[in-house]
C-alpha cells in the first residue's frame, strides 16, 4: 500500500512511502525516485510498523512518521536518525520543512503529554511535558504551538519558555506562521493571533 508521497522543494526527488502486511505485522519502506525515470534511485527499509507520512525537510532529508517513531532518511537511502515513541500513543503530529513535532501520551493518562520536536536534520530541538488535553500541534520557525480547550500554548524551542494565549479553539485548525504568529481556521473564517516577543 502506498501511504504517502512527497516531492522535494526543487522537484529533483519524489519519495514514496509504502507498507505491506506480512504475518500480522507491517513492513515499511521509503523509495526515492527521480522524476521522469522509471527506476528506483534509492530505498530504505524501516522497522516502524505502518508508515503514515513522509515529508522532505529543508536539509534535503526525508522525515518519515511510522506507528512507533520518526525516521529521517537521506535521498541516498541511508537512515540518518530514528526517534522511538517507546510504546507511547501518538495523539498529534506535524511535519514541515523545519522538522517534526509529536505529542505522545502514556496509555490511560489523558492529562500528561510528552512533546518531542526534531529539527530539519532529525536532531532533538525540544523535549518536555505538557499538562492538559492537547488537541493539535503546529511547528513554526523557532516555536511550537499546541491547541488546548481554552487557548494556544507557545513553547520557544531555544529557551523552553512557555506563553499561553486564551482564545476559542473548538473546531478550528491551527496553522503556525513566522515570528510568533498563528492562524486558527474554521470553515467560515481564519482568525489571526500574534504572541508578544
Amino acid at each position: 500500500y502506498v501511504t504517502d508521497v512527497s516531492i522535494d522543494e526543487r522537484g529533483r526527488y519524489l519519495s514514496v512511502l509504502t507498507s505491506r502486511a506480512e504475518n500480522g505485522s507491517f513492513s515499511t519502506s521509503l523509495k526515492i525516485y527521480e522524476p521522469k525515470k522509471a527506476t528506483i534511485y534509492a530505498e530504505c527499509a524501516l522497522d516502524g510498523g505502518l508508515g503514515l507520512q513522509c515529508e522532505f525537510t529543508d536539509s534535503g532529508n526525508v522525515a518519515v512518521l511510522c506507528g512507533n517513531g520518526v525516521y529521517y532518511v537521506s535521498v541516498r537511502g541511508k537512515l540518518v536518525s530514528k526517534t522511538d515513541f517507546e510504546g507511547k500513543i501518538l495523539t498529534a503530529f506535524e511535519m514541515t520543512g523545519n522538522g517534526c513535532a509529536a505529542i505522545l501520551k502514556e496509555s490511560g493518562n489523558i492529562l500528561e503529554n510528552q512533546i518531542i520536536v526534531l529539527n530539519q536534520d532529525g536532531a532533538s530541538a525540544h523535549q518536555g511535558t505538557v499538562h492538559g488535553i492537547v488537541n493539535s500541534v503546529s511547528l513554526g520557525n523557532g516555536d511550537v504551538f499546541l491547541t488546548q480547550s481554552d487557548g494556544v500554548l507557545r513553547i520557544r524551542l531555544k529557551s523552553g519558555e512557555e506563553t499561553f494565549l486564551s482564545c476559542e479553539t473548538e473546531g478550528r485548525r491551527l496553522l503556525a506562521l513566522d515570528d510568533g504568529r498563528i492562524l486558527l481556521c474554521s470553515p467560515q473564517k481564519a482568525v489571526y493571533y500574534r504572541f508578544s516577543t
